[in-house]
């Protein structure tokens, strides 16, 4: 404030931006959004970094809330065109705040026809982990399979890490198989030297009772009859 009384240099909004990213970091969301306000008080307008910046401190405040009404504001903005990063921080948002799981799986379910952009795994990714944290493991399935059914889109390690880390939580041990497929279908379409870290999700089948064995082999533990949430 002091710099800007003293009429030396012009602020833009890519000024803004900075400070607006330094509270961010400091996880100090009443800061951030008091300089985003500035930005109009200035006779400016938000970049979309403006709402992804913004949309960072309501995830690490868990301020879904708050996420929501931004995204409002930034649909509103004739100036602006939502992209898929801006989007991906507004799901992560959402996601990271348990009240808002099913706004931010209607954004990602919807962004297409909206906005024109297709969700990517980064986009599936937020959402598994947040139903992972919730324990829900039909959730963390559903998404899961509408990510495999797109053309073009295919499951990471990361997701298929998320997706099992949900169905161990509430001892759902029924789709093991299928992400231990998945994840040894990807180490074997990876490039020569690429590692997928296949030993992590059999540890985590160790950890919930289930030892993959392959199709063949079957499973072995005794509680692979286990339900998801319902």
């Amino acid at each position: 404030e002091e710099v800007r009384g003293w009429g030396i240099f012009d602020f833009d909004v890519a000024t803004y931006n900075v400070v607006i990213n330094s509270y961010a970091s400091e996880r100090d969301l009443v800061g951030a959004s008091t300089w985003f306000q500035k930005i109009y008080e200035a006779g400016l307008k938000p970049s979309l970094i403006s709402y992804s910046t913004i949309f960072k401190v309501c995830t690490s405040t868990k301020r879904g809330d708050l996420a929501k009404e931004y995204l409002g504001r930034l649909v509103s903005e004739a100036d602006l065109h939502p992209n898929l990063i801006t989007l991906n921080h507004a799901i992560q948002a959402l996601a990271m705040s348990r009240p808002h799981l099913g706004d931010a799986r209607e954004l990602l379910e919807t962004m297409e026809d909206r906005f024109g952009v297709a969700p990517n795994a980064t986009a599936y990714n937020f959402l598994l982990r947040a139903a992972g944290e919730k324990g829900d493991a039909r959730l963390a399935m559903e998404l899961y399979h509408r990510m495999k059914r797109v053309d073009g889109l295919v499951p990471e390690p990361r997701t298929i890490w998320e997706a099992t880390i949900a169905c161990t939580k509430c001892r759902f041990f029924a789709p093991m198989e299928e992400l231990a497929d998945d994840l040894m279908a990807l180490s074997a379409d990876a490039p020569e030297g690429e590692d997928v870290p296949q030993q992590q999700l059999q540890q985590q089948q160790q950890q919930g009772g289930v030892r993959y064995m392959g199709r063949e082999g079957g499973r072995e533990g005794g509680r692979g009859q286990g339900q998801g949430q319902g």
